[in-house]
């Protein structure tokens, strides 16, 4: 499952007006219709926020696809026609990115509980994997931490963090170091023993 949400679009609405935004999301969707492959499920999610359904893709396929709609996104000039309504083009380039929350049903999502808790539990994660990108300065791609992992992001100050409130219980920590790009690099991950206070 993807999560997108667009980065900086109510910039759109405020300068250009309410159309301008309303055309700027039918050209994001038609984009990202262009992109997915034959047997996904792209869908407005409400507001400025998309989803799409992969089925029979694993986490690094829907990493690859995400890329390829951030990309897409990152490098179009949208808007740059005359609407259907007479609007004028405007030709918006580089204004509009998004960030991307890719999820795994089979990948992420811990096999307990009923069907319903493990859909929401999806689009949850993927959910939140999209804020992480935003977090981490937008326009990004972010994978969502397995059920029963814990994250615990660069940005928040070590010095602040209590480690008990992350990990619910005393044992070992897993550090896991991801690239710019959000790629895991296997060979920095470590446990780290944790004590309690």
């Amino acid at each position: 499952l993807l999560f997108i949400d667009l980065d900086h679009f109510k910039l759109v609405n405020d300068n250009y007006g309410h159309l301008a935004g309303s055309r700027t999301l039918r050209e994001v969707g038609a984009m990202i219709q262009e992109i997915v492959p034959a047997g996904s499920v792209p869908a407005r999610y409400g507001g400025d926020e998309f989803v799409v359904v992969l089925p029979e893709h694993d986490t690094r396929m829907g990493k690859d696809v995400a890329e390829r709609i951030r990309r897409r996104l990152e490098g179009a000039t949208l808007l740059a026609s005359a609407g259907e309504r007479g609007e004028e083009a405007i030709g918006l380039r580089g204004v509009v990115t998004c960030s991307i929350g890719v999820a795994s049903y089979l990948e992420h999502v811990a096999p307990r509980g009923s069907i319903d808790r493990r859909k929401n539990a999806l689009v949850r994660m993927a959910d939140t994997a999209m804020y992480d990108a935003k977090q981490a300065g937008r326009n990004r791609v972010c994978l969502a931490i397995p059920e029963g992992e814990v994250s615990i992001p660069l940005w928040m100050p070590m010095k602040q963090m209590n480690i008990s409130e992350h990990i619910g219980r005393p044992g070992a920590l897993t550090l896991t170091v991801f690239d710019d790009h959000w790629n895991l690099i296997p060979w920095a991950a470590e446990t780290i023993p944790t004590v309690e206070n």
